[in-house]
């Protein structure tokens, strides 16, 4: 197990004199800055040392500021990307469809069995 001290400096300083929440949970928020390091690579790290604790009942971790932002970038890269692959395969098999279509008219009103035929009038 860790201690406070052998990943972070600690000091005495004034804190807020509030009761912080959020979502009408007390909330305790941690601070830091990544230098040096990419932020991924400090997330990861912080969320092995976050799994390696037991949390007492009632209590949760979670994360905010760019690393949330990052990964919420992330998410919605990679469903774009989907998408875009998605369209890649749909948009050719509806034109090849449509395609398919045009014949089938063309050859029906061509043979004057199809609905755009046009009407033979009889006069009496």
């Amino acid at each position: 197990m860790l201690s406070v001290g052998q990943i972070a400096r600690v000091g005495t300083g004034v804190g807020p004199g509030e009761i912080q929440r959020l979502d009408r949970e007390r909330v305790v928020t941690v601070g830091a800055n990544a230098e040096g390091r990419a932020l991924s690579a400090v997330i990861g790290d912080i969320q092995k040392a976050i799994a390696a604790v037991p949390l007492p009942a009632g209590y949760s971790l979670g994360q905010g500021g760019e690393g949330e932002e990052q990964q919420e970038v992330f998410g919605d890269m990679i469903a774009a990307m989907g998408m875009a692959v998605l369209l890649t395969l749909v948009i050719p098999t509806i034109y090849e469809l449509m395609d398919k279509m045009r014949d089938k008219v063309t050859g029906l009103v061509k043979r004057g069995t199809g609905p755009a035929a046009p009407a033979k009038i009889h006069e009496g």
